[in-house]
């Protein structure tokens, strides 16, 4: 079987932004949970979720800084 990477997102406080605070590699989403839990147990986290990385959809995409016309000499 092979590993996945998942994004984990926390948050402190009811209402607070979720933040992503790192990943973790596991086989299962099972896994995932219980390596993120582990991992990440500094914070009296409210929430933690964890989001396997190739299910993660972008919905607005940030324009390149610098085209490519441009960074030719």
């Amino acid at each position: 079987m092979n590993k996945q990477t998942y994004e984990i997102f926390a948050r402190i406080h009811r209402g607070d932004d979720l933040m992503q605070i790192g990943t973790v590699e596991a086989q299962s989403d099972d896994l995932a949970i219980a390596y993120a839990a582990y991992i990440y147990n500094e914070e009296e986290w409210t929430d933690m979720i964890a989001v396997r990385r190739d299910h993660i959809l972008k919905v607005r995409q940030a324009e390149p800084l610098f085209s490519k016309e441009r960074m030719s000499v």
